[in-house]
């Protein structure tokens, strides 16, 4: 067999043989997760028909030649599922109510004007709409609706943006009703009623002659409330006053019975695709105990199972794969090498658990 050769088809052994392994107590280099993705050994191009082409961990001879495998890198794993909507923040509390004025005093009686004619019936008051759109991207980057109230300038109110995605949790349990859909527009106006009759003036009474001036009386009591005076048109409607501060906590009312279930809404946009998993702590267990001829297993802990495995063997290793601890290749908790020269148990067997 020639040289070039032989080094071609042990490497395509190495490859066939530690397909599922990806480190050796030899030369590896490991990636940012903690995960083997180059192999490298030294082989024997002079010995005997037992040691030649041998796979050594260290350079013996100076005519060994140094053999690298490098491994790919995985598939992206799958996007994680989103996470839990976060809960409705707490109600602001009522303001406190400003402090009342002082009563003021009570001025002098005036004289008795003359009756009025009755006012004729205001107009009914404008009725006021709210009419509202969805923002555009420029008003609001995470979506939104603009919200215009009769008489008023309009509104946005934009959706809070996406938070960063979560772990996989739980299942979460069926979430409550969707929110009540935006008031529909109000009715029209009603006709004006018809205006009443005017009453007939009253007789104009006599100028009493001035009276002398009095001294000033005691404050009297209040006197009586007067009658309600006709209802005066409509003002304009006033600005939007600022915001108050936030009063105290009310105490929790009593639970409403359950409404009916809404409509379902529609399908929100897809999620942006989430960060690579972790693979989690890698452990690393050394030794090997005798579970065949020439052949020597290594378990991981309890609970953990082998991702990957290698060795450091004295002599020729014809296989190297995971399995039980009693060396069946059917199980996932350990790893099994088996020797074809040197002295049996002669090494030492690595197992990487997660």
């Amino acid at each position: 067999m020639k040289k070039g050769r032989g080094i071609l088809a042990l490497a395509v052994a190495l490859v066939a043989v530690l397909g599922g392994t990806t480190a050796l107590a030899g030369s590896a280099a490991r990636g940012p997760s903690g995960n083997v993705n180059k192999l490298c050994v030294f082989v024997e191009q002079h010995g005997n028909g037992v040691t030649l082409y041998d796979v050594k961990t260290v350079k013996e001879f100076k005519d060994m030649t140094r053999v690298c495998i490098v491994g790919k890198r995985g598939k992206q794993g799958k996007k994680g599922l989103q996470g839990l909507q976060g809960l409705v923040g707490a109600s602001g509390s009522q303001g406190v109510q400003g402090v009342q004025g002082s009563k003021g005093d009570t001025g002098a009686a005036g004289a008795n004007g003359l009756n009025g004619k009755d006012g004729l019936n205001g107009q009914d008051g404008a009725s006021v709409t709210a009419d509202v759109s969805e923002a555009d991207q420029e008003q609001c980057q995470n979506g939104g609706v603009v919200v215009t109230l009769t008489g008023n300038d309009p509104f946005v109110i934009c959706n809070g943006l996406n938070g960063q995605d979560g772990k996989d949790g739980n299942d979460g349990a069926t979430g409550p009703a969707g929110a009540t859909g935006p008031t529909g527009p109000a009715g029209a106006a009603g006709a004006t009623g018809q205006a009443g009759a005017n009453g007939n003036d009253g007789a104009t009474g006599p100028t009493g002659a001035d009276g002398t001036n009095g001294k000033d009386g005691a404050t009297g009591p209040a006197g009586a409330t007067g009658a309600t005076g006709p209802a005066g048109s409509q003002g304009p409607q006033g600005d939007i006053g600022p915001t108050g501060p936030t009063g105290p906590a009310g105490s929790d009312g009593t639970d409403g019975k359950d409404g009916a279930t809404g409509p379902a809404g529609p399908t929100g946009p897809a999620g942006p695709k989430g960060d690579p998993g972790d693979a989690g702590t890698i452990e690393t267990v050394s030794g090997g105990t005798s579970t065949g001829s020439k052949q020597f297993t290594v378990a991981c802990p309890a609970g953990k199972h082998a991702v990957s495995g290698g060795f450091n063997i004295q002599g020729s290793v014809t296989a190297s794969f995971r399995s039980d601890a009693t060396g069946d290749p059917t199980g996932t908790t350990a790893w099994t090498i088996i020797q074809s020269s040197g002295a049996a148990l002669s090494g030492t067997v690595y197992v990487y658990c997660a």
